[in-house]
């Protein structure tokens, strides 16, 4: 990739896609940060894992760093956001050029579009200029404003001090990479509210069950009442067995497979099945 001068112009390679090979001049903007092939293919293997069952509605805020072919490859519909006059013009002889008759550009300050009531999409990316604190208020925004579908995902480049920016409500991180120019790039998954009331009645059930099992590690139950420790315990397997599919169906394959403290987390909630059952048996005995 030719990293744009003040000079001149550079270019950007389509690295795969419909389009793959294509070369689209960039202008000389400041804060325009040509993205590396390594970083884009992280991106699009992330999407391209977690979404490729289904045509997409993507929305593209402060298009600071990658080329919009890739993005708009993999939506049904794109809608590009820039605030530059320059570089939206740019965008659009693009657009043109690649005969890319699913997406449109908006020149427009990002914020106050966001600000408005908002169709759903399903795919947002989010590449604020750095060290501009803009990136909470985007979030923030498409939340509250309706612009992410059921269990739509965004895809945020940021700097890495960014480490809580992720987080906003019903938003939660899927996946995240550190670069060595300082870029962290994020997945972040949205969920619903309706998803979210059924996710903290399963964590409130399942405070239930732990407490339960652990008073019978302590003061073992008369056995009247051991066919309710079987019922919790194959709850408890149950709930182990989900929680180890789901982390290996969400995690792109990309991304970093599971953190320390999931693993942690999990080995822990397996050994605990192992003492229930073990003082379960001593019982019989």
């Amino acid at each position: 990739m030719k990293k744009p001068t003040h000079s001149g112009s550079g270019q950007i390679r389509i690295i795969g896609g419909q389009w793959r090979g294509r070369k689209l001049p960039v202008p000389d903007s400041p804060g325009l940060r040509p993205t590396t092939d390594r970083v884009r293919e992280t991106l699009f293997n992330w999407l391209g894992s977690g979404n490729g069952r289904r045509p997409l509605s993507g929305l593209l805020c402060r298009q600071r760093r990658a080329g919009p072919g890739g993005a708009i490859a993999l939506c049904g519909q794109a809608t590009l956001l820039e605030m530059d006059r320059a570089v939206s013009q740019q965008l659009q002889k693009n657009l043109a050029t690649l005969k890319a008759n699913n997406a449109r550009v908006v020149n427009t300050n990002t914020l106050a579009f966001l600000s408005q009531p908002g169709t759903p999409h399903h795919v947002v990316f989010v590449d604020p200029p750095f060290r501009k604190g803009l990136l909470e208020e985007t979030l923030q925004l498409l939340e509250t404003q309706g612009w992410l579908a059921d269990d739509a995902l965004i895809y945020v480049e940021s700097e890495v001090e960014k480490r809580s920016a992720a987080r906003s409500g019903e938003l939660g991180i899927v996946s995240r990479k550190r670069w060595p120019d300082r870029s962290l790039i994020v997945c972040i998954s949205a969920t619903r509210k309706e998803k979210m009331m059924l996710i903290n009645l399963g964590r409130l059930l399942m405070l239930f069950v732990w407490a339960f099992l652990i008073l019978n590690l302590v003061h073992p139950f008369p056995r009247p009442l051991n066919i309710f420790v079987n019922v919790a315990l194959v709850f408890m397997a149950l709930m182990h067995g989900m929680q180890l599919a789901l982390l290996k169906s969400t995690i792109p394959k990309e991304g970093p497979q599971m953190t320390t403290g999931e693993k942690i987390r999990i080995f822990l909630f397996g050994v605990f099945e192992l003492l229930v059952w073990q003082k379960k048996f001593k019982n019989k005995k």
